[in-house]
């Protein structure tokens, strides 16, 4: 961001409507999230074998609705009602066998740390000099699993960060 110009002149300048919560959208996105979700565990269902990996990948863009809605309710974005954001995120994570209060406080500490590597519970960057350092099996290691075997630390990441 240019010197001269500060976040709170940034937040300013977005219209006050884009801060309001529009429970009717939110609850399409709920409907159409399930809706998507259904359509696609019928594809794999129905699919004759060759299909099934389009079928299984599609549903797991569903699954991704079903993160979103859990994460708006996390911040407080989805509605006015608090008691209903908690229980519409507790169920729309409980398919992604993620408990949400948990990962909620989680969450809520990743907004106060961001940017600071030690105490950032999602972010953890890789300092130079942390990989001089590592032993040459480290550095394979480090090489294999953030390179073509990345998607898989993530399971290590919610294992280690969600469940304390």
């Amino acid at each position: 961001m240019p010197d001269d110009i500060t976040l709170k002149q940034v937040i300013d300048s977005i219209p006050a409507e884009a801060f309001e919560i529009n429970e009717w959208k939110a609850w399409k996105t709920v409907f159409l999230t399930l809706g998507r979700h259904g359509d696609w565990r019928g594809a794999i269902y129905y699919s004759p074998w060759y299909l099934l990996p389009l079928a299984w990948a599609w549903t797991g863009t569903a699954f991704t609705g079903f993160f979103v809605v859990g994460h708006d309710c996390a911040h407080k974005a989805f509605s006015k009602n608090k008691l209903v954001e908690d229980i519409v995120g507790t169920v729309m994570m409980a398919p992604l066998i993620y408990p949400y209060e948990p990962w909620r406080f989680k969450h809520d500490r990743h907004h106060a740390k961001t940017n600071m590597l030690v105490e950032d519970t999602a972010w953890h960057p890789m300092i130079p000099g942390m990989y001089k350092r590592m032993s040459p099996v480290g550095r394979a290691l480090m090489q294999t699993f953030m390179g073509p075997l990345r998607f898989l630390a993530s399971i290590g990441h919610w294992v280690d960060l969600h469940f304390d």
